[in-house]
């Protein structure tokens, strides 16, 4: 399989060329980014977007427009994603991106022929006419041109099913899984305050549950806990999978051939079509035969065992075995000492995977007891994470946290508050090609080591290490797959084995990261208020229960 490019031209697409809104599809949008894609190369386009006037949407999206061109915005953030995140995380998962000029009105073409796709919900933005420039990434929900043979050479065009005098088979369809996993860690700073202490054994996104249902942002509380889709631990990452498509929020996208098949609605559950649909993308999927999958299956919700039928627990099976494949590729060159505590990952005391691992009767597959562990940890709930791996990658990536944001806005008051000349002054909104950004790669692993001798310069570190750590916390992971078929050449560190009722099924798969994009220093007040919020509500509530314990 072909590996992304490793410039800054994306394959397929020349930059200068003008772009024919003709050839753009929507595909999806987040809060501040509309993307679509091209029908005549695999790439996709991100716009940046910005509010609709009017307090309800615009059913034209008829937004200011303006003749200047600025592309410093877009270089910033291009800058940020090829020379901090993409080191940070691996070139292996975070394609290289391009800054393409937009002609004069694509935006607001765009808008209108997209505005029919979009939800509801977001109709109160629209893509911004005043970013006359958008980012350009290979479509990662489909796998890379692979040409017959040589994965590296230069494929020869196919016209009709054939590649010159060859025939060539039709390629099964490429599912694409879409995980927004979020903290992959407990807290490690010793920064808590004394009523804060649940933070080290509840997990921030459990405990923000809580919040969201009793602000009616969700209608139920999400029965995924990031902690087991990062622990390495197959019973736990199953669980995990299974647990996200249940209750989905905004946690899980799932494509066939690059049209999405499901995902949920603004509730955060998924709709009657939308498990239809899912339904009927996976119906030509054999069952697996797995006698641990079959325990974990039967004591499911049967209104879930409904919606869901095995073909669909085959997809989520294929995307297990491609995590825990992914994370035996390659390991960080981390010290054995680094790694002692790094890679311990307890059950969350919030979460679910001990009432259904139980429930199960499965053997306990948790067998780690390491020494000199954290009070925090117990010695029967702890596993050690993979050396390697996209999940490994991205949480060491969001571990770069070490200081908690109970100790982040202290150091932030030492440097002169919210002051934007401050800020400017110690580089810490770029330029992300300095030094400072491109080599954070560097700290992965420390463990905040550093002595705090009150000084600025530990405070910038400090901070510079947050903002990348924010940007991991809130990254998408893509894992696009296909059925090995002959005459398709795969490389073997990209597949993994399946057994299933049609037998032993081979799968190629590719993994990418993405949204990872600039964290605004503004939100450091914004994420303290929150942390709060967050900790208190979920106390508050499950004291009432007399549930939970601080210790």
């Amino acid at each position: 399989m072909a590996s992304f490019p490793t410039d800054l031209r994306v394959a397929g697409v020349n930059p200068s060329d003008p772009l024919q809104v003709d050839d753009w599809v929507y595909r999806d949008e987040g809060h501040a980014n509309i993307v679509i894609a091209s029908r005549s190369s695999r790439d996709v386009l991100r716009l940046r977007k910005c509010e609709v006037p009017g307090v309800s949407p615009s059913p034209t999206h008829d937004v200011p427009q303006t003749k200047e061109l600025d592309t410093s915005k877009w270089q910033q953030q291009l800058e940020y994603h090829n020379f901090v995140m993409r080191p940070l995380i691996g070139p292996k998962y975070v394609p290289s991106a391009n800054l393409v000029q937009l002609p004069e009105g694509f935006v607001e073409a765009v808008n209108k022929a997209c505005l029919s796709r979009r939800p509801a919900i977001r109709l109160n933005k629209a893509g911004d006419p005043s970013w006359r420039c958008g980012i350009l990434l290979p479509d990662v929900a489909l796998l890379p041109v692979i040409s017959q043979g040589n994965p590296s050479s230069s494929a020869t065009p196919v016209t009709n099913g054939v590649r010159g005098d060859v025939p060539v088979p039709s390629p099964p369809p490429t599912f694409c899984i879409e995980l927004k996993p979020k903290w992959g860690f407990l807290p490690v700073s010793p920064h808590a305050s004394s009523g804060n202490g649940v933070k080290y054994s509840h997990c921030r996104f459990c405990m923000f549950q809580h919040l969201k249902v009793s602000e009616g942002k969700w209608v139920r509380r999400s029965l995924y806990c990031p902690l087991d889709l990062f622990s390495g631990n197959p019973h736990r990452i199953r669980h995990a999978l299974h647990s996200i498509l249940q209750t989905p929020q905004n946690n899980i996208r799932i494509l066939k051939d690059a049209r999405q098949v499901f995902k949920a609605d603004s509730n955060g559950m998924a709709s009657t079509e939308s498990w239809k649909a899912l339904r009927a993308a996976c119906s030509s999927l054999p069952e697996v035969l797995s006698v641990e999958d079959d325990k974990y299956y039967n004591v499911l919700p049967d209104e879930f065992k409904d919606q869901c039928p095995k073909q669909v627990c085959t997809l989520l099976h294929i995307v297990s075995k491609i995590l825990l494949h992914d994370g035996t590729q390659g390991h960080h060159t981390l010290s054995e000492r680094d790694w002692k505590t790094l890679r311990l990952i307890p059950v969350c005391q919030a979460g679910t995977f001990e009432q259904v691992w139980h429930a199960s009767h499965v053997a306990s597959p948790v067998e780690a007891s390491p020494d000199d562990c954290s009070p925090s940890y117990s010695p029967d709930h702890v596993d050690v994470s993979p050396c390697g791996g996209v999940l490994a990658s991205v949480r060491l990536a969001q571990m770069l946290d070490d200081m908690d944001i109970e100790g982040i806005v202290p150091l932030v008051k030492r440097l002169g508050a919210l002051d934007s000349e401050v800020w400017e002054k110690w580089g810490l909104n770029g330029p992300y090609t300095d030094r400072a950004w491109t080599h954070l790669s560097t700290e992965l692993g420390r463990r905040c080591e550093d002595a705090d001798g009150g000084s600025e310069e530990f405070a910038v570190k400090k901070i510079r290490q947050f903002s990348a750590a924010c940007t991991a916390k809130d990254c998408s992971i893509m894992v696009a797959f296909q059925l090995c078929k002959p005459g398709l050449c795969q490389p073997e560190d990209r597949v993994v084995e399946v057994s299933t009722t049609a037998g032993i099924q081979r799968y190629a798969y590719n993994i990418a990261v993405v949204d990872l994009d600039i964290k605004e220093f503004q939100r450091v007040k914004k994420y303290f208020v929150e942390d709060g919020q967050v900790v208190g509500h979920y106390v508050a509530s499950c004291k009432s229960n007399g549930d939970v314990s601080q210790n």
